[in-house]
Parts: structure tokens; C-alpha cells; sequence
């Protein structure tokens, strides 16, 4: 009888095909009737979609269901590459995602690289709300 080790990780590379393809995020949200997280969270292999939506997925990609997932290396840190991550999954309070939607910010690199200070019509709260976000977001996502 063969003898089996631990159960491997996977490492999505759904983010990775999706980039790739002509379709957005956006998109497969509607399609499958999820919230900007769940897509984001099967992009960084957080959750992953029912069997249904992998084969659909995986479909629309024109890939094989297979090709949706690595497994990982033990040593490999699995990192994920926040620059075109939207806003929207950043859990931002009401009034902080509107002010930023106004100030056209709509990814991670652009509101990290934004002098929150200068912002249209943001006030210390919604700075500190940020500023908050940013942090928590980041330590959750292992973003150098």
C-alpha cells in the first residue's frame, strides 16, 4: 500500500489567469454572484469557488481546472502582489471609499503612493481609517 505524507498547500494562480485574460474581476463577480473579497480571496487561494465555478472558471479561461492551482513549496512564502488589488476589498468604511472613488482612487499602489493629506475632502478621521486599513491589510497579506 503507498504511504502518503501531508496534504500539500496549493497556491491559486486564479489572480495570475484572470490578469492575464480579457475578463475583470469585476466580471466573474457578477458572474457568480460574489463580493470583490471572494474574488480576491480565490485569486490569493484564501477560499477557494465551488467545483462548479472551477470548471466554469476554468472554461471561461481556456484552461484545465488543473491549471488553477500549484501545489506550493514548503519554503515558498506564498506573497501576493497587492499593486492592482481595488480598493473595494479593503473594507473601507462608507464614507472612506467615496471619498477615495471622488480623489479617483481605485488600487492599493495608487492609494499608497497618494499623500493622504492633500486628498480632496478628507477629513483625520477618514485619514486615520485609512491609514488603519493600510496596515491591518498589509499584515494580513504579508506585503512587503
Amino acid at each position: 500500500m503507498k504511504e502518503f505524507g501531508e496534504v500539500k498547500k496549493l497556491k491559486s494562480k486564479i489572480g495570475e489567469l484572470i490578469d492575464q485574460s480579457p475578463y475583470k474581476r469585476d466580471f466573474f463577480r457578477k458572474r457568480y454572484n460574489k463580493t470583490p473579497n471572494t474574488i480576491s480571496n480565490w485569486c490569493t487561494g484564501k477560499s477557494q469557488p465551488s467545483a462548479t465555478e472551477l470548471f466554469d472558471l476554468a472554461d471561461i479561461l481556456g484552461v484545465k481546472v488543473d491549471d488553477l492551482y500549484n501545489f506550493a513549496e514548503e519554503s515558498e512564502p506564498i506573497k501576493r502582489d497587492l499593486s492592482n488589488e481595488p480598493i473595494e476589498v479593503m473594507d473601507f468604511e462608507p464614507r472612506t471609499f467615496f471619498a477615495l472613488k471622488k480623489n479617483n482612487i481605485n488600487t492599493y499602489s495608487q492609494l499608497k503612493s497618494v499623500d493622504l493629506k492633500k486628498l480632496y475632502r478628507v477629513g483625520k478621521g477618514t485619514i486615520k481609517d485609512i491609514e488603519e486599513k493600510l496596515e491591518k491589510w498589509e499584515r494580513e497579506n504579508e506585503y512587503e
